[in-house]
């Protein structure tokens, strides 16, 4: 059966939202469509359809593509023939991955489970993918590869709008009238500051060795260090200090500390020392030559407990800040949850 003609029926089951679905190929755009999304440079990105291996599957096209990219089974596909969704779009935040009732699915995969239109940030933009009920998250395609997105919008009905199309056209318009459509604010998606971006690498790659899970970054962590490494530099002369175990900033996180002076220079200029997240995982980690697995022991004098919570197999989140002060020295943060390091248990 004909592609296009196979799409057809699929995508004429399922309503559409003050819009149609118009036939293109080969990076073709229908005239006044509205972008959905946006490359790092600002390149608009529409919302397309494909059909592929029994299913209907949603992603972004542009006119570099020529064709429509979409996520399947972890890799970044692409299809010369698609539908470009034309019309009024209403998108709405989304939080702990719930599909909201008044979402129309306008997909569906080779499970026959229903697919829905939804973006989110990534790569510095704004990238157009799928969710289903089950899936993990808004699954986005960029670069050859398939990626899940905790945090996005999602495209759903609005009693605003009426239904106008109840067939799929199967030829480009001469003009649609469409609404405009103002930049969204779309949802954070836990994305890390560049100053950390390799935060999570650097932890997983102390990990690896012992295939323990890999840590992922939390931005609630974040934001938990970030409020710690603001009070040391504003009330302890920017000077390394765990949180107390009781009181307001009570500890109820593992947690890992790294201080670093300014460089001095013989006319009395300071500057920043240049550390980044590589150097400051590896002094951490450095302390495993002091550390002996067999009783779960630390030499003498020496600090092991860093390292210990880096390579603690039930922590699977992780979330860094870094401050620097007046003086220019600087100072660390990380945070992990589940924390580690408790007395008699090896990490691992």
């Amino acid at each position: 059966m004909n592609k296009l003609i196979f799409i057809l029926i699929l995508l004429i089951t399922f309503p559409v939202l003050g819009g149609s679905w118009i036939s293109s190929s080969n990076g073709k755009i229908p005239l006044n469509t509205i972008k959905s999304g946006w490359e790092a440079n600002n390149d608009s990105l529409y919302l397309c359809a494909v059909s592929y291996k029994g299913g209907v599957y949603l992603g972004k096209i542009r006119p570099e593509f020529k064709a429509c990219n979409f996520a399947y089974n972890g890799k970044e596909l692409a299809e010369k023939e698609y539908f470009v969704l034309v019309g009024k779009f209403v998108w709405e935040n989304i939080t702990n991955n719930k599909v909201p009732k008044n979402t129309i699915a306008l997909g569906l995969s080779r499970d026959k489970e229903n697919l829905h239109a939804c973006r989110g940030n990534f790569k510095k933009g704004v990238h157009i993918g799928y969710v289903s009920k089950n899936s993990k998250g808004c699954l986005v395609s960029f670069s050859g590869k398939a990626y899940y997105l905790k945090y996005y919008q999602i495209l759903v009905d609005s009693k605003k709008l009426e239904l106008k199309v109840k067939d799929i056209p199967n030829r480009l318009p001469v003009k649609i009238k469409v609404a405009e459509e103002s930049k969204p604010k779309i949802a954070s998606n836990n994305k890390i500051p560049k100053k950390l971006s390799k935060m999570v690498y650097e932890h997983n790659l102390v990990r690896k060795p012992f295939n323990l899970k890999a840590l992922k970054w939390s931005s609630k962590l974040a934001d938990y260090a970030l409020t710690w490494a603001n009070y040391l530099a504003k009330n302890n002369n920017c000077k390394m200090k765990h949180r107390p175990r009781s009181g307001k900033y009570k500890q109820k996180y593992g947690e890992n500390l790294y201080w670093a002076s300014a460089v001095m220079w013989s006319n009395g200029k300071r500057e920043i020392a240049k550390k980044n997240s590589g150097y400051v995982v590896r002094s951490w980690a450095s302390e495993v030559s002091d550390y002996n697995y067999r009783d779960n022991s630390c030499k003498r004098g020496k600090m092991c407990g860093h390292y210990t919570q880096i390579v603690w197999s039930t922590t699977t989140e992780v979330g860094c800040a870094m401050v620097v002060c007046g003086d220019k020295s600087q100072l660390w943060v990380c945070n992990y949850n589940p924390p580690g390091n408790y007395r008699g248990v090896k990490p691992y």
